[in-house]
């Protein structure tokens, strides 16, 4: 607590984000960025880090840094940021969570960093846009289109003419 005036006046406490090391002192210290204290708190160690940033990561004196690309920390507190899990991806430092991949049947590897990391599973192929598209066993995508063009070793071009315009696929061979 600090006692903010001279004379018998009782001490108040610091301010939520705040802290004071001297008993009835005279003035809070702010903690340090990206971290907060709650209200009265008497020491800097009582700074915990913001959600999406560690101060287990690296980070000098206590500092609290961002988590990477690829990982997130949902809480405040001096918790280690966590790999975004298969399924899932973060594109920007300090994420509190982690996003979903855009389409049903897609994962990605551990600690994905984009929403391209993500992948049909389980041998399906992506037909359509990512972030419309849907993920089909090969055998249908044979089924409905007709073989146009073997662009590499990798990948066959289709035309689905099950759709009023057709549309071009492109597989991996």
């Amino acid at each position: 607590s600090i006692k903010l005036h001279a004379g018998f006046a009782s001490c108040d406490f610091c301010d939520l984000g705040k802290y004071t090391e001297v008993s009835a002192g005279t003035h809070c210290a702010v903690c340090p960025l990206h971290s907060i204290a709650s209200e009265g708190s008497s020491a800097k160690a009582a700074c915990m880090c913001n959600a999406g940033y560690s101060d287990q990561d690296g980070g000098e004196d206590g500092a609290c840094m961002p988590c990477n690309q690829g990982w997130h920390k949902q809480e405040i507190g001096s918790r280690i940021c966590i790999e975004c899990q298969p399924g899932t991806f973060s594109s920007i430092s300090g994420a509190t969570s982690c996003e979903a991949c855009p389409i049903t049947n897609m994962t990605s590897l551990v600690h994905s960093t984009s929403a391209f990391d993500c992948f049909c599973a389980g041998g399906l192929t992506l037909s359509g846009s990512l972030n419309e598209g849907v993920c089909v066993s090969r055998e249908v995508i044979v089924k409905a289109v007709e073989i146009i063009q073997v662009v590499d070793a990798e990948r066959i071009v289709y035309v689905n003419f099950t759709k009023e315009v057709p549309t071009i696929i492109y597989v991996p061979w």
